[in-house]
């Protein structure tokens, strides 16, 4: 059981998922995506549950996170939906505002997730079905033990 559930789905499918209690959005001024009508400076994050900033008006926060982050040319050769690491860090940072909290990616891909967990002190668990991404992941995570050693 979660406290709360958060994740990217993309503009077009923004109205195929149950109606979230909040959402926030990732706003990438220079532009990431293109559709119909031009560029796409934003991707929604649909969140459910209690906005862990909620009721602490010392600590609330924005529902926007604004990130210019690129990906590495190596994260597109790994993974065709990669995540650029310092984004995805500024994200659980505002959801999961404690270290030791446990964080679930069931679709974890090249684990960007869980390298931005163990940067920030958070558990996680990842779920990949894909062996080959398993295999990047855990050199990623290898990698990042030769840097904290």
């Amino acid at each position: 059981i979660a406290k709360i559930v958060v994740f990217t789905c993309g503009i077009a499918n923004l109205y195929l998922y149950p109606k979230p209690d909040w959402i926030m959005a990732w706003v990438v001024p220079a532009g990431s995506t293109h559709g119909r009508w031009g560029f796409n400076w934003w991707h929604p994050i649909l969140c459910y549950g209690k906005d862990p900033y909620m009721g602490d008006k010392k600590r609330m926060r924005p529902d926007v996170i604004i990130d210019n982050s690129t990906r590495d040319k190596a994260e597109f050769n790994i993974h065709p939906s990669p995540k650029p690491l310092k984004f995805w860090m500024k994200l659980l940072e505002r959801v999961s505002p404690n270290e030791g909290e446990i964080i679930l990616d069931p679709f974890l891909g090249s684990g960007t997730t869980a390298v931005a967990c163990k940067i920030l002190h958070r558990y996680y668990i990842g779920i990949e079905i894909n062996p080959e991404y398993c295999e990047i992941a855990k050199r990623r995570l290898e990698e990042l033990d030769g840097i904290f050693r």
